[in-house]
Order: C-alpha cells, then sequence, then structure tokens
C-alpha cells in the first residue's frame, strides 16, 4: 500500500519507484533525487503509519531506520489528533 500511495501521488508513470527504490530511501534517508524527495514528503504527510510499518515490515527494514521519519509523523499526526498511538 506504501508503494501505491508514493506513486499515486507522483502520477507520472514513467517515475515511479519501485519497491526496491523506495525500500533503499527508508533505509538510508538521504534522498538524492527531487522525486525521492518528494516521495520521502508524501510517506510523512500521506502514508498510514499502518502502511509504513507493514512495508517495513514485509521488507524487513529495522524501525530504527525508520525512526526519523515515524518521529516526524507521529508528531504531525498527534498534533492533529489523528494517530491516538504508534
Amino acid at each position: 500500500m506504501l508503494l501505491a500511495t508514493v506513486n499515486c501521488s507522483i502520477g507520472n508513470t514513467k517515475k515511479h519507484l519501485k519497491a526496491s527504490d523506495l525500500k533503499k530511501l527508508l533505509l538510508e534517508q538521504k534522498p538524492e533525487t527531487p522525486i525521492e524527495k518528494y516521495a520521502l514528503d508524501v510517506i510523512k504527510t500521506e502514508a498510514t503509519y499502518e502502511e509504513i510499518m507493514s512495508f517495513a515490515t514485509y521488507y524487513r527494514i529495522p524501525k530504527k531506520s525508520l525512526s526519523k521519519i515515524l518521529n516526524s509523523i507521529e508528531v504531525e499526526h498527534s498534533v492533529r489528533g489523528e494517530l491516538v498511538e504508534p
């Protein structure tokens, strides 16, 4: 679902990310291209906590690697009252 959320937001099918691209991005947390920067922004603003955790579990991404992204998501959602518990 996370991949679909990111790619639907990108729109242009030529610029869609593969699961391996998204995995690399979440592991390294250093976006190199404008599309990767946009993908991280989409994850922070549009993806649900469940989508992120499901992707991380399936692709065996350590939770430590997600901490920077998840912390910013938790803060954003808790401010809006959308996330009760991560």
